[in-house]
């Protein structure tokens, strides 16, 4: 069951990656998935503009997404995405695809695109280290930041029972006694 479970979520993931749902343009999607989040803005028509991506740049992207989705299928079919050593393995594949990408892209694009990532993980609340790092902040910056960070979340969880409360309490008056 356990084995099923992590299929199903390598899948989904895997959907996420590949379906260009990542975004880090005002008024869309966001996030991206994990340290390879980045690579996959790139599926996103304003980031391509923002990077001024080129035609044959584009080709060769598109060809890196199929061969990504390729290797991913191959990889967690029959069964065989349990353990440690399914997920190293899929490491090891992200940081392949990741040099890739790298490779495709121009230096300023790579380091617009890093930009355009960390607004992107701070637009969605994410205080990682990988944001502290990219801002240079100190340590002591970092702890001061997860810590607010862990409070504001705590008060936004409580406004959000209170809302989901209310519209509760609005459908269950359809119902009547």
């Amino acid at each position: 069951m356990n084995q099923r479970w992590f299929v199903c979520l390598a899948g989904a993931a895997a959907l996420c990656m590949l379906s260009g749902l990542s975004s880090a343009q005002p008024g869309r999607g966001g996030g991206g998935f994990g340290g390879g989040g980045d690579m996959f803005l790139l599926n996103d028509e304003n980031v391509q503009k923002d990077l001024e991506i080129l035609d044959s740049q584009k080709e060769k992207l598109a060809s890196l997404r199929d061969k990504i989705g390729e290797e991913m299928r191959a990889l967690f079919q029959g069964g065989n995405a349990g353990g440690q050593d399914a997920r190293e393995k899929m490491r090891e594949k992200m940081d392949g695809f990741q040099k890739e990408m790298n490779d495709i892209l121009l230096p300023h694009q790579r380091d617009r695109l890093k930009q355009i990532g960390v607004q992107s993980r701070l637009r969605f609340g994410s205080t990682s280290n990988a944001i502290g790092d990219a801002l240079e902040l100190s340590d002591d910056d970092k702890k001061k930041l997860a810590d607010k960070d862990k409070e504001l979340t705590a008060e936004m969880n409580k406004e959000i029972a209170k809302i989901r409360e209310k519209y509760r309490d609005k459908l269950l008056d359809v119902l009547g006694p």
